[in-house]
């Protein structure tokens, strides 16, 4: 099983440099103002397609899931190395388990979390997950993204 996404992007050359990085290949397809992805970790066929800048909710994000944590960081690694900038979180609580993440936008302002699970939590009192704050990502008292 694979995902796909089809993102419109207003910064087309900026965005396939960045999802490039992102996703550690070249695209398999591209126009001037369409590019597609085929990603095997992750699992993943994103399209880019020139056009509107998206429109960016607080707290709406994306992820992509590295399973052990030397991976991320030799992950987190590559993108420094190409450039890009965003905020480490190491061992936060946050959505049911404590993770270690790395947090940065593409040439749009889509927020995209890249982490590991280091271990699993109970599952979050459900009073205490009531009272989050608005705009918390994982819904939980604690707000884990930036």
């Amino acid at each position: 099983m694979q995902m796909h996404l089809a993102l419109s992007t207003a910064r087309f050359d900026d965005a396939v440099a960045f999802y490039t990085d992102l996703l550690g290949v070249e695209p398999a397809k591209q126009t001037e103002d369409y590019a597609t992805f085929r990603a095997e970790a992750p699992a993943v066929r994103l399209s880019l397609r020139a056009g509107e800048r998206p429109a960016i909710i607080p707290g709406e994000h994306y992820g992509i899931y590295i399973p052990d944590a030397d991976a991320l960081r030799a992950t987190w690694a590559r993108l420094a190395a190409r450039g890009h900038e965003g905020i480490e979180q190491a061992a936060v609580s946050c959505c049911m388990a404590i993770q270690d993440k790395l947090w940065l936008s593409d040439p749009d302002g889509r927020l995209w979390e890249v982490y590991t699970v280091l271990q699993d939590q109970a599952v979050e009192d459900q009073a205490t997950k009531a009272q989050a704050p608005a705009g918390a990502c994982c819904g939980g008292a604690v707000r884990c993204c930036p």
